[in-house]
C-alpha cells in the first residue's frame, strides 16, 4: 500500500512546550493529516489462471475499501 509523498497537516495546539523549567505541564494538539487516496497492489508468482483472477479481484476489493481514507484525524 503507498500513500502520497506529501501529506499536508492542519492542526491547532494548546501549552508551552517552551517552560522546561516550570516542572510539569500539558501541551494538546488537534488536527487533520490528508494522505490522498492509498493505492493497494498484490503481487503473486506463479499459480494458475484462476488464482491470478483470485488475487487480482483481491486487490480490487482491496482498493474499493481503502477509498473512504482521504484523511485521519490527530489528537496528541
Amino acid at each position: 500500500m503507498t500513500f502520497n509523498n506529501l501529506s499536508p497537516y492542519i492542526g491547532i495546539g494548546w501549552g508551552n512546550p517552551e517552560a522546561q523549567d516550570m516542572g510539569w505541564g500539558f501541551v494538546a494538539d488537534l488536527g487533520l493529516l490528508y494522505q490522498g487516496n492509498p493505492k493497494a497492489s498484490l503481487t503473486s508468482t506463479g499459480g494458475t489462471a484462476a488464482f491470478q483472477t483470485a488475487v487480482v479481484a483481491e486487490q480490487t476489493q482491496l482498493q474499493a475499501a481503502l477509498m473512504g481514507l482521504l484523511a485521519i484525524p490527530l489528537r496528541c
